[in-house]
Order: structure tokens, then C-alpha cells, then sequence
């Protein structure tokens, strides 16, 4: 690795055919190899898609079947057993609720988004309502922007326009008022009624413990609710049990990719020494820089990396996961050692879902002066030391932040409070979860930029976007099935 400390990794990618750079042709093939990994990796991954796909199909044909029997109340049942909801729900409003199929959560670095699915009704042409949010992370979690849109009503149906205007759907509508501050006003209070749904209604933990319950001791009001909620821990179970055997092919893919990069073996049809004419292609081994690139090459995640982050990453020579059960994983970030900025050989992050307060990280066991978390102020201590003070870096991704319910200085009113703990405990499982999803699996796409290509095959890759319902929802079940 020190050999190529100097050199820009992302260069040899755009500019291998420079002559005056010459001796680095090996370079070109190594990648070549690795594209082809990368190729190979696809025609899994689009093969696990398509059973993925022809699973939801099924299942959702099945729900339909269940929707027939009594199903329908399921979502106003929910919403109306939470008092500030069930006061928004008017008489009329019900009717259109009948109607309403899922609720579906999008957590995004600023705020998160609603959508509520409905299926062809009476009411209004629209298929789909949505509500988006955005705030500002700081000590106040601070509404900025609460987008809605106009519902479509069938004539005389709008539910809106009603004598005394009530009704929960004026929760669709962007909010208007004659001063800022009466628009701040509106924007909090929808915010609320947002997060109430988001977390009281999506969220709900009790759900898989009450069904497991029932599982147990057979008891159930409502037969058709019981079913709906079996099928979708089966549909779950069965989920893992494909992305488990789609996650063993990758693994001798992900294995030649660590041998490569490192340059632990020469893969390819002919022997590289052969290829380089010559004895060139040991001065550097591996490719350079592989994983600090890739990672730079996404947007979001190149805003996490400092100057100073960067020699440090140079030593990164694999990133891992592995799922511990349901939507709980771990990451793993192993490094070359010895390095002159800490001694670990890997450092690990792990996500415990839907309790997102589970997050847990490692300690970094950093070299003496070389903690790129802290940095020194000027002055001395009372005993004498050098004062630090803490700084940006992507290593504090291994410190993440703790939401500490127990811990006797939180004020449990301060609402705020908990919700920026919460704002950036999402924001930090959005971080793990575009390594996990995009990095690692695409980790070639994204240091030879091909990830951002526009119209090109990995160009789904760029969204960030992320729905995390699925990860959530019932992965205690999962756990004890």
C-alpha cells in the first residue's frame, strides 16, 4: 500500500491510456478482470430481482383476495385507535378510508415523505396521496418545508369542501396562510400529524409481538387481519431464505474482487507478468485506492469524507455485511495493518432494526496524535495537556449517535429533543444502508464511475432513495419464526 500513496486511484480509471504515464497498462487489465466480476454480479443480481418481483406479484394478488374479506378497515382501524389521528378522521372521511391499502414511509437525508396507496374509489381519481417533509438537523428539528398536493376529486365528492371544511384529507393540502409565521404554524402541525403516522402507525414494534402471540394461543377477533399479517411474515421468511442463497453466489465473486484489489493473486485467461512484458507490474500491486474511490464517486457519501479521512481510507481493503436477522445487519471495514492512524484490523457498525437506538459502532484504537475524530486547540488543560475538540470525519460513522431512553438528563417532554436524536439516527442508517446496498455489491460501477453514467445499465444506482418499511416491518417476527 505505501508504494502507491501518492497516486490518484480515480486517475488510472479516466486516464490509463495517458503514454506518459507509462508502465501502468497492468493497471487497465486488472480493472478489465474486475469489470468482469462485476458483469457476472449483475446476472445474479437480475436473476434474485425477478424472483423477488414474481414473489410480490404473488403476494399481492393474495392480499387482494384478503382485502375481499374484510381487510379494507385494517389501515382506519389503526389510524383511529391514535386519539390526535382519530380526531382528524371525520364521519365522511371514512368512507374514503375504506379504500386505503398501505402506508408507506421514505426516509431521506432531510425529512421523510408519506405515501398513501388507494385503490379505485369513489372519492377522487388520485391512486396515490403524498405528503413530504423537510427540516433542518440542529438543536430545534425545525420544519422547512411541508409538501402536499391537490386531490383530485370526482365532482360533488370532495370531502374538503364540506360545510364546516373538516376533514383529514386537508392534511394532503400545501399549506397557505397570510403570514410565515401562521405558515410555520401549519407546517408544525402537520409534521406532527406526519411523525405520529410514521411512527405510531408504520413503526408499529407491538405488531409482530402481538402476532406471534396469537400464533401461539389462537386467538384472534378478526381472521382475515390474522391471515393478511401471516402472509406477510411468510412472504418475509421466504425473502431471506432467496437473498441468503443470492448472497452465497456473490461470495466468490466478492472474494476474487479482495484478491485483485490487494493484489493477493493474478486473475484473468493469461498470467499478468506475461501481459505487462515484463517485470513492471510488481513495482504496484492491486489496484490503488480501490475502496476511498468508489466511495468518493458517490455523492452523498463523498460529503462524509474530509481531506485527512483520505489517507486514511487509502489502507481500506474491504468492506463487508452480513444480515443478523430480519432488517438488522453489520458492517464490516477491514484495513491493512500495520497503519501509521489506528490498530484495528476492522472496524464494525451494526444496525439492530426496527429499534433504531440498537445502533452500535466500535472503538477506534487510535495511533497517539492521530485521531481524525478530535483536533487540538490551542492552549493547555489544568493538568497540562493538549485540549481537542471534535471534528468532522467519516470516522465518526463508527460513533454513532444514541437515543439513551433510560439516562436520567433527558427530558422525556422535550419532543424536540427526541426527534433530533431521531433525525440523525435515520440519517446514519441511511449512510450504512447505501453501503450496504450500493458500495459494497457495486463497489467496481463505482470506481470506474460507470454508477454515474446517465441511461447507462447501473444507473438505477444514483437514486437515493430509500423505503424503510420493508427493513422495519416485523423483523422481530422474522427473528422467531
Amino acid at each position: 500500500m505505501d508504494d502507491h500513496m501518492g497516486h490518484s486511484a480515480q486517475d488510472y480509471v479516466l486516464d490509463l491510456d495517458n503514454p506518459q504515464r507509462g508502465g501502468r497498462e497492468y493497471l487497465k487489465y486488472r480493472i478489465e478482470d474486475l469489470k468482469n466480476l462485476q458483469r457476472k454480479h449483475k446476472t445474479i443480481e437480475d436473476h434474485f430481482h425477478k424472483t423477488s418481483i414474481g414473489m410480490k406479484e404473488e403476494t399481492d394478488a393474495t392480499y387482494k383476495i384478503l382485502e375481499g374479506e374484510g381487510v379494507a378497515q385494517f389501515w382506519l382501524s389503526k389510524m383511529k385507535n391514535i386519539e390526535v389521528l382519530a380526531q382528524k378522521i371525520t364521519q365522511l372521511d371514512e368512507g374514503a378510508f375504506q379504500h386505503l391499502r398501505n402506508i408507506l414511509c421514505t426516509e431521506t437525508p432531510t425529512g421523510f415523505k408519506l405515501d398513501f396507496f388507494f385503490d379505485s374509489n369513489p372519492y377522487f381519481k388520485d391512486s396515490v396521496l403524498t405528503k413530504t417533509f423537510q427540516t433542518i438537523r440542529g438543536n430545534k428539528h425545525e420544519v422547512t418545508n411541508a409538501t402536499g398536493m391537490e386531490i383530485e376529486w370526482y365532482l360533488g365528492k370532495s370531502l374538503t369542501d364540506t360545510d364546516n371544511g373538516d376533514s383529514f384529507f386537508n392534511f394532503f393540502k400545501p399549506p397557505v396562510a397570510d403570514t410565515a409565521e401562521e405558515v410555520q404554524t401549519l407546517m408544525d402541525h402537520d409534521y406532527f400529524i406526519g411523525s405520529t403516522i410514521r411512527d405510531k402507525i408504520i413503526d408499529n414494534k407491538d405488531l409482530a409481538k402481538d402476532l406471534l402471540q396469537e400464533l401461539r394461543f389462537f386467538r384472534h377477533s378478526n381472521y382475515t387481519v390474522y391471515k393478511h399479517r401471516l402472509l406477510r411474515l411468510r412472504y418475509l421468511e421466504v425473502g431471506a431464505q432467496v437473498e441468503a442463497a443470492c448472497l452465497n453466489l456473490y461470495k466468490p465473486i466478492y472474494e476474487k474482487r479482495y484478491e485483485i484489489v490487494n493484489g493477493i493473486t493474478k486473475f484473468g485467461e493469461k498470467d499478468e507478468v506475461s501481459r505487462d512484458k515484463g517485470d513492471e507490474a510488481n513495482k504496484e500491486k492491486g489496484v490503488p485506492e480501490f475502496w476511498l474511490t468508489a466511495m468518493k464517486n458517490h455523492k452523498l457519501l463523498a460529503q462524509e469524507i474530509t481531506k485527512h479521512d483520505e489517507e486514511a481510507l487509502k489502507y481500506l481493503k474491504d468492506i463487508k455485511w452480513y444480515r443478523i436477522y430480519g432488517g438488522s445487519f453489520r458492517l464490516e471495514f477491514v484495513f491493512q495493518q500495520p497503519n501509521p492512524y489506528f490498530e484495528n484490523d476492522v472496524l464494525t457498525k451494526s444496525y439492530k432494526r426496527p429499534l433504531m437506538e440498537k445502533t452500535t459502532g466500535c472503538v477506534i484504537k487510535w495511533h497517539h496524535g492521530k485521531d481524525l475524530t478530535h483536533k487540538f486547540l490551542e492552549g493547555m488543560s489544568k493538568n497540562s495537556k493538549r485540549m481537542t475538540k471534535s471534528c468532522e470525519s467519516f470516522f465518526n460513522f463508527f460513533n454513532p449517535p444514541q437515543l439513551c431512553l433510560h439516562e436520567k438528563h433527558i427530558d422525556y417532554n422535550d419532543g424536540y429533543l427526541i426527534e433530533e436524536v431521531k433525525s440523525k439516527l435515520n440519517y446514519d442508517f441511511y449512510i450504512g444502508k447505501i453501503i450496504r446496498d450500493k458500495i459494497i455489491p457495486h463497489a467496481i460501477s463505482w470506481f470506474t464511475r460507470e454508477a454515474l453514467e446517465p441511461g447507462g445499465e447501473f444507473e438505477d444506482l444514483q437514486d437515493d432513495w430509500y423505503d424503510y418499511s420493508d427493513d422495519d416491518e416485523d423483523a422481530e417476527a422474522i427473528k422467531n419464526l
